[in-house]
């Protein structure tokens, strides 16, 4: 079935935009804009579009103008519902309010779990901040978005590095007439405790894709990251996982056989 014609031609100035930045600073880091089809059950959720940004890393000027650009090429596409799924900020807590407020530019409901650098940075000053913007954080609970009379379930769980996940308290809430549940969590291998067939779509980042991919290297910098998962699609008990190579950098300050993403979801039937 074809892509609803409103997001197709509102992203047509993304599509070509996405290739490469465009801010000098980091004129070198390869972006790119994926897009997956969503199998939905109910026909108020058909055409719909769901976009996924992590692993931001703002930690500067020129990570803050990437952001500011990949904020651009999301409301390009107009999306129903934005996922954000940690790592907001690297290391210090210069940079929450910022990031925050660069998140607020997005047009449409925002929902956000935290990564372990959004802990070390300061959990709680991170929390407030999204919050105070207008982005829903789920800390280990769960929320409905509502689409005509299709109930989407978002369940958000904790980040596993930091010791804060809490699958049971999370899942908590979900309830049979769920018409799709997508699961928001930082580090990808929380999903290998997730429950059976818990969700349509578990979203996750933090590996960077490796950010820089070379033979022998990257599953040394998956393992050493503590995830089980590089990027792309794994179909696992729980349900379909999306790793996301997510928009910054960490350490090296580019990237090589990783370009950075933003994964646009077109909802269909």
């Amino acid at each position: 079935m074809a892509i609803d014609r409103r997001h197709f031609l509102a992203g047509l100035g993304a599509a070509a935009a996405s290739a490469l930045v465009a801010d000098r600073a980091a004129a070198s880091i390869a972006s790119c804009v994926e897009h997956h089809w969503l199998q939905v059950r109910h026909r108020d959720l058909q055409g719909r579009l769901i976009a996924h940004l992590t692993d931001l890393h703002c930690d500067g000027e020129a990570s803050a103008a990437r952001i500011h650009q990949a904020v651009d090429l999301v409301n390009r596409w107009r999306p129903d519902l934005v996922l954000l799924t940690g790592d907001y900020v690297t290391w210090g807590s210069e940079n929450i309010e910022r990031v925050a407020t660069l998140l607020s530019r997005i047009r449409a409901p925002r929902f956000a779990t935290l990564g372990n650098h959004d802990h070390y940075a300061g959990y709680e000053a991170m929390t407030k901040a999204l919050v105070a913007a207008g982005t829903t954080v789920l800390d280990n609970t769960s929320a409905v978005a509502t689409f005509g009379a299709a109930r989407v379930r978002l369940i958000g769980i904790g980040d596993v590095l930091t010791k804060h996940q809490d699958i049971s308290k999370a899942t908590a809430g979900v309830a049979a007439d769920d018409d799709v549940r997508l699961v928001l969590c930082h580090n990808p291998s929380t999903a290998d405790g997730l429950p059976p067939k818990i969700a349509d779509l578990i979203v996750a980042g933090h590996t960077h894709g490796g950010q820089i991919r070379l033979a022998g290297l990257t599953p040394w910098i998956v393992r050493w990251s503590g995830a089980n998962y590089v990027s792309g699609f794994y179909d696992l008990p729980a349900g379909r996982l999306y790793v996301n190579r997510g928009w910054g950098v960490v350490g090296i300050p580019t990237r090589l056989g990783a370009p950075a993403e933003i994964a646009l979801f077109h909802c269909r039937l």
